[in-house]
């Protein structure tokens, strides 16, 4: 019973690791294409604006927060699935 359960838990390990790979390159891939699609139309009128009014610097530090937010939820994440993987495995 109990190597069932290791069994089924190094498959959901397996599972979630290439789940999240996969889910990561997909955002970057979305983040990529917003950005190549914004450099490509030009220049709008409201990035002018940030611009010429300064706020853009408050626009790219939200961006840049909610970035690092996720990924320090992302490394968070798998330290506490490295620590319950090592639990287990001292069981």
């Amino acid at each position: 019973m109990v190597r069932h359960l290791e069994l089924y838990l190094a498959h959901l390990k397996n599972g979630f690791r290439s789940f999240y790979k996969m889910r990561i390159s997909r955002v970057l891939s979305v983040i990529m294409l917003v950005f190549t699609t914004q450099l490509l139309w030009g220049q709008s009128q409201t990035l002018d604006y940030y611009r010429n009014s300064g706020k853009i610097y408050v626009v790219v530090a939200v961006i840049v927060l909610s970035f690092l937010g996720i990924v320090l939820f992302l490394i968070n994440l798998d330290r506490r699935m490295r620590k319950m993987e090592k639990d287990l495995n001292q069981k």
